[in-house]
C-alpha cells in the first residue's frame, strides 16, 4: 500500500485578503492509525523546517493565520488545526497586489499517464512585494528567496515521519515526488482575483 498523503492548507491573508495554499507532503508511514498525531506532526515539520523560508517570501502585509492538515489517502483522516499568531510575511516591503506573485514550478516525470511526459505541479505566492519584480523580471532578492525555499522543500523533512513534498494528482490518487523546484521566468497570477466582486 502507498505511504500516507497528507493536505496541508497554508491560511493566511494578503492586505487584508483571505488566501490558501494547499500542499501535499507523502510520509514514511502506510497506514498509521494515528492520522490526527501524524497530521500535527507534518503541520509541525513544516513550520519548524519550511515556514522561516515561506514567510521570506512574501510581503509584509502577508499574515499568517494558521494551518489545516489531514491524511488523503488510506482511509483518509480527521483534521488536524493549528491556529497561528503573529507571523507575517519577511520580505521587506509590503504587496503590489494580491493577484501576482511568484510562480514555483516542481517538475516530475508521469510514467502512468497514457503517453508519459514530465509534468509540472504549481506553487502561486500570493501578492508579490514592491520591488520584488521589475518590468516582468524577478530581482535577485527574490530569486535567492525562492531558491532558499526551493532547496529545503524538495528534500525530505525532519523528524520520525520524514515528510517529503510531493505532487498529488486527484484524479488518479497518487503522489508524484518532484525531481526539481524552481522559480518560474514567467510572473504568476491568478485571474479570478481581477474579476469583480458584483
Amino acid at each position: 500500500m502507498a505511504n500516507d498523503t497528507y493536505q496541508l492548507n497554508v491560511i493566511a491573508a494578503v492586505a487584508e485578503e483571505y488566501c490558501e495554499n494547499i500542499l501535499h507532503f507523502q510520509t514514511s508511514a502506510s497506514s498509521s492509525s494515528t492520522p490526527a498525531a501524524d497530521a500535527l506532526a507534518v503541520i509541525t515539520q513544516f513550520r519548524a523546517a519550511i515556514e522561516p523560508l515561506w514567510t521570506a517570501c512574501l510581503s509584509t502585509d502577508w499574515q499568517l493565520g494558521g494551518y489545516k492538515c489531514k491524511r488523503i489517502n488510506n482511509t483518509g483522516g480527521p483534521t488536524a488545526i493549528a491556529p497561528v499568531a503573529g507571523v507575517v510575511g519577511g520580505y521587506g516591503t509590503g504587496s503590489v497586489a494580491s493577484g501576482i506573485g511568484p510562480l514555483i514550478t516542481a517538475t516530475y516525470y508521469d510514467a502512468a499517464a497514457v503517453k508519459p511526459r514530465w509534468r509540472d505541479g504549481r506553487i502561486f505566492m500570493t501578492g508579490a512585494p514592491a520591488g520584488s519584480c521589475v518590468g516582468n523580471v524577478w530581482q535577485a532578492a527574490m530569486i535567492a528567496a525562492i531558491n532558499n525555499l526551493t532547496a529545503i522543500m524538495i528534500a525530505p523533512l525532519g523528524g520520525a515521519l520524514t515528510p517529503q513534498y510531493v505532487v498529488w494528482t486527484k484524479h488518479t490518487g497518487l503522489a508524484k515526488i518532484p525531481v526539481s523546484m524552481q522559480l518560474s521566468a514567467k510572473v504568476g497570477t491568478q485571474r479570478r482575483r481581477y474579476v469583480p466582486v458584483f
